[in-house]
């Protein structure tokens, strides 16, 4: 017989959303942030993920589950949704634990394409050497 998990009826929608989204993001390549998760190879374990409801019970055993202004955080960010990587974080804790630059490294050398400065760029869409170029373009495609 399935054990049937407690979560107070006030807080079950948005724990299954977690689990929900958790296991999305992860699992389907179809999903917005599945380049960032599943395709880094972030995966939610197997035993959570064949079982959601056992996810949402060790979720609801974390400190400050039932505190709505928190969400669920990744302690290390590299590895996936596991039992003793998971806490409930507040914005702030999970900005500083961000994954800053993806996929560049310390940064790749380019010509930014209005001034034609050479310079390192952080982030991979990032084409200009600075802001004031940047809004220089910005202005440009509003106003002509």
């Amino acid at each position: 017989m399935r054990k049937k998990y407690w979560i107070p009826e006030e807080h079950t929608v948005r724990i299954k959303n977690v689990v929900h989204h958790a296991i999305h993001r992860c699992h389907n390549p179809k999903t917005e942030n599945y380049k960032a998760y599943g395709g880094r190879g972030i995966k939610v374990w197997d035993e959570w993920r064949a079982h959601p409801e056992w996810f949402a019970a060790y979720l609801c055993t974390l400190p400050g589950w039932c505190d709505t202004s928190l969400s669920v955080d990744r302690i290390d960010n590299d590895k996936g949704y596991v039992p003793g990587n998971l806490r409930w974080a507040t914005s702030k804790q999970q900005a500083i634990n961000t994954q800053k630059y993806t996929g560049l490294g310390r940064g790749t050398e380019t010509d930014c394409i209005l001034c034609g400065l050479h310079f390192v760029r952080r982030r991979e869409r990032q084409k200009f050497c600075s802001r004031r170029c940047a809004s220089e373009i910005g202005w440009r495609v509003r106003w002509n």
